[in-house]
């Protein structure tokens, strides 16, 4: 048992350190994010689709290219970045719009898949099944996503993008909200009702453990408010599981707080 306690931990901790190297950005309602690790361009696809609910990242226009090279450069050793543009019997994007502004590097490459390269964010060519970091986008909100509390006039919206804790904290700070504080039944009801209505499984609120006390992002205790909504079998007293999350029932749950999910802000 202290074998796979101890094996338990290890994992835990890998988790945490491989969720920890990444950078995130913002620009025009789109959430960029740099991963640290390397994978072959259909893995880190289907990674920016898993993990932060987009693609990898296009980039159709000038003024886009140079944002993103203003980004790359911001310490760590990797040289590329796959982007979402790949030959398949012509240049398309991931999006299915075909290529109409470039950006190529002197030295173009050899391959079917795109990487922009780190110093200068200009275009190299690179066979597919090579390993290189990633640049992923996903849209920060969508329309649909919003909704009011009746009486109480806050607005709210569900993120589109799947974010950590504090990263999603941030995001929310730059529209001036924070994450929601789902302090009363009424509002938790209209919250479960929006949650069913729409893609995602998993979404931060502003519900995190301060110490040892649960405390809303407002600064109250969460046994202040006396309200809660418990999913079966939470909270579940693990280490580092500091962060609280509903489920697509509204229920809540707690977890680790390097977990990308989509969130809630208000």
């Amino acid at each position: 048992m202290a074998g796979l306690a101890c094996l338990c931990g290890v994992l835990m901790l890998v988790l945490s350190i491989a969720n920890a190297q990444q950078k995130t950005t913002t620009r025009n309602n789109v959430i960029y994010t740099f991963s640290h690790f390397g994978k072959n361009w259909t893995s880190s696809e289907s990674a920016c689709h898993e993990y932060y609910n987009g693609n990898l990242v296009t980039t159709p226009t000038k003024n886009l290219q140079d944002y993103l090279a203003s980004q790359l450069n911001f310490g760590w050793s990797g040289e590329f970045y796959w982007i979402g543009l790949k030959n398949e019997s012509g240049w398309r994007w991931v999006t299915g719009n075909p290529l109409t502004t470039t950006n190529w590097d002197q030295v173009k490459g050899v391959g079917d898949c795109v990487v922009a390269l780190r110093v200068n964010g200009k275009w190299k060519q690179m066979q597919c099944s090579s390993q290189h970091q990633y640049i992923c986008e996903s849209k920060f909100t969508k329309q649909e996503n919003y909704f009011r509390l009746n009486g109480t006039g806050r607005l709210h919206f569900i993120s589109h993008a799947k974010l950590r804790h504090q990263e999603a904290v941030q995001m929310c700070g730059k529209v001036n909200k924070q994450l929601a504080v789902v302090d009363t039944p009424g509002l938790q009801d209209l919250v479960a009702q929006k949650l069913n209505m729409i893609s995602g499984n998993e979404f931060y609120i502003g519900l995190s453990m301060d110490g040892n006390v649960l405390t809303w992002g407002d600064g109250r205790t969460l046994a202040s408010t006396g309200f809660s909504n418990w999913d079966e079998g939470y909270p579940d007293i693990i280490d580092e599981r500091d962060c609280v999350y509903v489920n697509k029932k509204g229920k809540w749950r707690n977890g680790l707080c390097t977990t990308p999910r989509n969130f809630i802000c208000q």
